[in-house]
């Protein structure tokens, strides 16, 4: 996660990029499961949409391993490559709690210093 690179992306407004940030903690958080239950259904164009938006959110918020891990999925997907979807999946998810735990350090290293400035 290069959390520079986005705030660049928003010229430097960090109300912003915090607002962004917990949005994305709030709508994919608990991806891999919902993916991993949609492929457990067959419901191929439930995850394909899964993985659409969240390619999207990790190319803008600027997370590439979460955005290849999810490209490779998608590929896995199209040729149902069932162990390979499982082990991506899996992979899917320590990523999402990797990335979820550095936008928790981040946000609490904002609130800290709002609540030193405002002292």
């Amino acid at each position: 996660m290069d959390s520079d690179a986005f705030l660049n992306r928003l010229r430097g407004n960090k109300a912003r990029a915090y607002q962004v940030y917990q949005v994305f903690l709030g709508e994919y958080s608990d991806i891999a499961r919902q993916i991993k239950k949609s492929v457990n259904q067959g419901d191929y164009s439930t995850v394909k949409r899964q993985l659409h938006g969240l390619k999207g959110a990790a190319s803008n918020l600027v997370i590439p391993a979460l955005f290849q891990c999810a490209e490779e999925l998608e590929h896995f997907i199209n040729k149902q490559e069932m162990q390979q979807i499982n082990e991506k999946i899996e992979w899917l998810a320590v990523l999402m709690d990797n990335t979820s735990h550095q936008i928790r350090s981040v946000l609490l290293e904002s609130d800290r210093a709002s609540e030193t400035t405002s002292s």
